[in-house]
C-alpha cells in the first residue's frame, strides 16, 4: 500500500483476503513476481482483463 499512502484514507481499501473471492482471482491466472527471495508483486488476469495488479 505504499504507493497509495496519502491518496485517500487507508480505511477505504479492502484487503486481498476480503476481496479475492468476489473479484474472481482464481477464475483465470495468477502470477507472482519474486526477486531476491521475496514476493515483489503479482497480477491476476483472464482472457479479457487484468482483474488485479
Amino acid at each position: 500500500m505504499d504507493e497509495l499512502r496519502g491518496s485517500v484514507d487507508s480505511g477505504t481499501f479492502k484487503t486481498l483476503e476480503e476481496t479475492f473471492e468476489n473479484e474472481g482471482w482464481f477464475d483465470g491466472e495468477l502470477l507472482v513476481a519474486i526477486h531476491a527471495n521475496a514476493e515483489n508483486g503479482f497480477i491476476a488476469y483472464d482472457r479479457t482483463e487484468i482483474t488485479w495488479l
